[in-house]
């Protein structure tokens, strides 16, 4: 039963890496569950601690992961018509471009919500830019905290 634990712990954590570059899966949580795997497999190998720890993080990382793209598209300035299309268009991409769709509908979505309100494409394209980096900046945090539960998990096993 232990290799069985720890082959899903290790298939989850490859899928949680994958996952976190590739907005169709949830990077983060599939990473944090391989840790569970590995703490039923193998006795002592994950504490209680670092899964309280790493939870918190998971947390806090899918809560941010929403609101940080949102976040700098109001730094470049965007109306709430900007922040609005931002959210709308980066759920709608998701389902219309998987994989790379939150990131052209978060993109199109802030240019377009801009547009509307003002008939600026100076503006509107500063809007679409701080989607774009928001997007990034959520998709290095996840494959930095996926890697890392990755690295961990295989230190813990060998």
């Amino acid at each position: 039963m232990e290799i069985f634990f720890i082959s899903i712990g290790i298939f989850c954590a490859a899928l949680g890496v994958i996952g976190s570059v590739a907005p169709v899966l949830p990077g983060p949580i599939l990473s944090y569950a391989s840790l569970f795997f590995l703490y039923f497999a193998k006795d002592g190998a994950v504490s209680g601690w670092v899964l309280i720890f790493t939870g918190i993080i998971t947390f806090l990382i899918f809560i941010l992961g929403n609101f940080i793209p949102v976040a700098v598209v109001k730094v470049f300035g965007a109306s709430k018509a900007g922040l609005l299309g931002c959210f709308v268009g980066a759920i709608i991409g998701i389902f219309i471009f998987p994989p790379f769709g939150v990131f052209v509908g978060a993109l199109l979505g802030a240019i377009l919500g801009e547009f509307y309100a003002f008939n600026n494409i100076k503006k509107a394209m500063g809007a679409g830019i701080g989607a774009v980096l928001g997007s990034i900046a959520v998709l290095l945090i996840q494959t930095i905290f996926s890697v890392s539960v990755l690295v961990y998990l295989i230190f813990k096993l060998f």
